[in-house]
């Protein structure tokens, strides 16, 4: 340029290098003359260095511009870091075409900061940076929260580097030439709902106790007739981890336990015994429980016997149906109120 002239007349030379290689080039003419680097994917540029002449550099056309004259011996030094590779997959057990959302920061060899957010759904990958390809460094990789679902772990393998496993966030210590992989685990959250059904006249007004075993925010809960709740976890209202939960209701005084309906789908009953159900959910299940009760009833028996012994005479009944007082005896005065087991002083409608 302005006056240059290489070997031949040509208006350029190549040459490759490879690490510690050099090559000389005989200039013919006092002048101005560029000498760009092509960078082969996959590599950074550091630096250019000219010593020997004067020269201006441009790191990001990797261009040294030298004013060589015939006195002259300059030497131009490009300096390289091989790139890295930090790819992050995706596993998500439940719903399909759901986006996961992954921030990425870091800050690489040079101390200059890195950021990017992407999105992966089940099966897919992304290798952060330009290409691909990063620069040697210390980088965060954190997938951010998705509603209704709930991480599980990542498992990481490669070589080059190392991880720090901090849960769904991962700091990725990455040297030249390293590939580190990061797969992250997700399950969708599942629901049971507990619907509650209180037949008799009092079925709104009662509070029916239940207790809940299982990861879950609500192991305590309270239902009125014709009330229902969705169960809860700590990290999301209304969607629980997939897994083992028992429901269970409380005795009611005054009230009888009559049955208990399941629909599910992604869901099974595994054990049923009675008050106390055992639920199975799979990611993005669905179990209904629907707990029937009916309000006990109030069989009073009085006993009135007119004579001077009737308060001395016992009278023996018997009663059929389902009560815990098949026999009992009554003097003049006295009276009963049947009861059932566990119920004092109700019955059973019927």
């Amino acid at each position: 340029e302005n006056g240059g002239e290489l070997p031949g007349g040509s208006e350029f030379v190549e040459a490759f290098l490879r690490h510690g290689e050099n090559e000389a080039i005989n200039l013919l003419a006092e002048g101005t003359y560029s000498i760009q680097e092509l960078l082969p994917k996959g590599w950074f540029l550091d630096s250019i260095d000219i010593t020997g002449g004067e020269g201006t550099t441009n790191l990001d056309t990797a261009t040294a511009t030298v004013d060589w004259t015939s006195h002259d011996n300059i030497t131009v030094t490009y300096t390289n870091t091989e790139g890295a590779h930090i790819t992050v997959q995706k596993h998500a057990e439940g719903g399909e075409n759901v986006n996961f959302r992954f921030a990425a920061s870091g800050t690489d060899n040079r101390g200059e900061t890195f950021n990017t957010e992407f999105t992966l759904s089940d099966g897919e990958q992304n290798s952060i940076g330009e290409g691909g390809y990063i620069r040697p460094g210390t980088y965060t990789v954190e997938e951010l929260e998705t509603a209704g679902w709930f991480f599980d772990k990542v498992v990481s393998h490669g070589k080059g580097g190392t991880v720090t496993d901090q849960g769904a966030t991962q700091v990725v210590c990455v040297g030249p030439g390293g590939c580190i992989e990061l797969c992250y685990y997700n399950s969708e959250g599942a629901q049971i709902i507990v619907a509650k059904t209180a037949i008799g006249p009092a079925g709104g007004e009662t509070n029916f106790e239940f207790t809940v075993s299982g990861e879950t925010a609500d192991p305590n809960f309270t239902l009125t007739g014709d009330d229902s709740i969705t169960l809860s976890s700590k990290a999301w209202d209304d969607y629980i981890r997939p897994g083992t939960y028992t429901i269970n209701e409380d005795p009611t005084n005054g009230w009888f336990f009559d049955s208990v309906a399941f629909e599910g789908t992604n869901s099974k009953v595994t054990n049923n015994n009675g008050t106390a159900q055992t639920l199975e959910v799979q990611p993005g299940g669905e179990a209904f429980l629907t707990y029937q009760n009916s309000q006990g009833s109030e069989i009073t028996v009085t006993k009135a016997a007119i004579g001077v012994n009737g308060s001395l005479t016992d009278f023996n009944f018997t009663a059929r149906g389902e009560t815990s007082d098949g026999r009992f005896t009554l003097s003049g005065g006295e009276s009963i109120t049947l009861s059932s087991d566990g119920q004092p002083g109700f019955v059973r409608p019927g």
